[in-house]
């Protein structure tokens, strides 16, 4: 889910995090002191100072683990001391309140710039544990919806400094790290881009397809809100346009497909709101993009089902959870999504773990599992499991947060992480299909299973043979995490490429941005 809601919002609960030290799991409670924010502007902000407390205060407090001192007990104690607020007046007033840590920080608004400075100081050691500042545009940034930014924090700066208990030693990783880093595997045929274009924000989807039907292939990519058309020209990405969402959508997959033959391509995406769901579909007409579908409670995906070829399938969500029911066919009718048949699959699968497809060229179908954590499980036509491997495969970035369940870590509710893209392609015309997924290295190594902070990936392209699925081809290795990915053709040249968006999903401070990266296949 989004990674990023409020600049300034994500500074603030970066400094209570870090307050959360290796000793997080011993007995003793942390008691932290949150003290008023120095406020530098023309206007009266109070209301924000008093915010800033609050919102931390909330935010903070773990039961049995951290224990926040009463805002109004911080309050009277800083109004003994005369002065400003700096650093030996602040460890003074933690040590008056007995508290382990203390926050403090300034929040400065020049004209139309918001501008945060924050300390988290050790009061028993008398030291600055980490300082932050970070600049926005406009007050409403301030505005502290933060829960879930609260739990993205958490994600990636609390629990990859946890120790784990003493008596359970951390596992070493250097088999799966040697196998997952290694260049190329024995056989597998590298593969060089011949286009690299850089964006400016982070991709979260991406898929090809002629928009307008004028027989030339455009690039749709998304971020957690907007949908941006790319044209290829001149051996260049150039933008097109762009389609904005609201503050509230957190767009979660994208597919491109023309299911209604009318060569115009629509674009299908899952789209989070809140606790619940309001999936849509777009296509273009009449020189702009209109909703032919809109406010549906189901995950969307375009599968190539050997049958019925390209097929919009899709699961339910739960109110507040995570996938439920079974896996349907869909259809658009009438600007509505209409339930059509069941899939027959593995209790483990959900609407994007799994592809299915023709991988021998003997008529038969094999189907693929990407497990949650990272196994890959081939089952044959008989229904049967042929190969399995715990080869750390996918590795996505994107979830749900599923808050009928407790993890015991996340006060909003267990992280389901999403699949990362496979599916089926003949990439040689010769009958026998591949399959194409990423492998994204965790810096983390798969450690804590709630975790994800991202090293660098791949895209694999494995066939079967006598003795399960090996890697035919690969990219070389890309910094960061590869989101998504497809095999289309991206610049209506007859011949298909592959088409990979890389990003850095762990990257809080500053512009994000990612990378288009471009392969010819054959």
């Amino acid at each position: 889910m989004k990674k990023v809601i409020f600049k300034i919002s994500t500074t603030i609960l970066l400094l209570t995090l870090m307050v959360f030290t290796p000793t997080t799991y011993a007995l003793e409670i942390k008691t932290v002191a949150i003290l008023p924010f120095t406020i530098n502007a023309a206007e009266d902000l109070t209301f924000l100072r008093e915010g800033i407390m609050d919102m931390l205060s909330c935010r903070l407090a773990l039961k049995d683990k951290v224990e926040v001192v009463e805002k109004e007990l911080v309050k009277n104690k800083v109004a003994e001391f005369k002065g400003s607020l700096n650093k030996e007046t602040s460890l003074k007033i933690g040590s008056a309140l007995k508290a382990d840590y203390v926050i403090m920080g300034s929040l400065t608004v020049v004209g139309n710039s918001v501008s945060l400075d924050a300390k988290i100081l050790d009061v028993a050691q008398e030291t600055q544990l980490a300082t932050f500042f970070n600049q926005s545009k406009g007050i409403d940034e301030v505005i502290p919806t933060v829960s879930q930014l609260a739990l993205d924090i958490k994600t990636k700066i609390w629990a990859p400094k946890v120790a784990r208990p003493e008596s359970v030693p951390a596992p070493k990783d250097t088999v799966a790290e040697e196998r997952i880093v290694k260049p190329i595997e024995k056989g597998a045929l590298p593969m060089e881009p011949f286009l690299t274009a850089r964006v400016p924000f982070e991709i979260v989807g991406l898929d090809v397809g002629d928009m307008d039907g004028d027989g030339q292939n455009e690039l749709i990519l998304i971020d957690h809100r907007n949908v941006f058309i790319y044209q290829f020209q001149g051996n260049r990405l150039v933008q097109s346009q762009k389609i904005s969402g609201r503050r509230s959508d957190d767009y979660v997959s994208l597919d491109v497909a023309d299911l209604d033959g009318n060569g115009k391509a629509e674009i299908y995406i899952s789209n989070i709101i809140g606790d619940s769901m309001g999936s849509f579909v777009l296509e273009y007409a009449d020189g702009k993009f209109s909703t032919l579908a809109s406010g549906e409670n189901w995950f969307f995906r375009i599968l190539r089902y050997p049958t019925k070829g390209e097929s919009l399938i899709g699961q339910r969500r739960e109110i507040s959870g995570s996938f439920t029911g079974r896996v349907y066919f869909l259809t658009l009718n009438k600007e509505k999504i209409i339930k059509g048949e069941r899939l027959l699959l593995l209790p483990k699968a959900n609407v994007f773990n799994f592809t299915m497809g023709d991988m021998e060229g003997s008529g038969k179908i094999d189907t693929v599992l990407l497990a949650e954590n990272g196994d890959l499980i081939l089952i044959g036509p008989d229904g049967e499991v042929d190969w399995e491997e715990e080869g750390r495969y996918g590795g996505s970035p994107t979830f749900i947060q599923d808050r009928a369940k407790d993890d015991g870590f996340h006060p909003e509710g267990e992280l389901v992480f999403l699949s990362s893209r496979l599916f089926m392609s003949d990439m040689d015309s010769e009958g026998k299909q591949e399959l194409v997924l990423c492998r994204n290295e965790l810096k983390t190594g798969r450690l804590f299973a709630r975790v994800r902070l991202f090293k660098s990936g791949r895209v694999l392209f494995l066939e079967k043979t006598g003795t399960g699925l090996k890697i035919r081809r690969q990219t070389g290795k890309l910094t960061k995490c590869v989101t998504d990915y497809q095999v289309k053709d991206i610049d209506s040249d007859g011949q298909s490429e592959l088409v990979v968006a890389v990003t850095d999903p762990n990257k809080i401070m500053g512009e994000k941005k990612s990378l288009v990266v471009v392969y010819n296949i054959k």
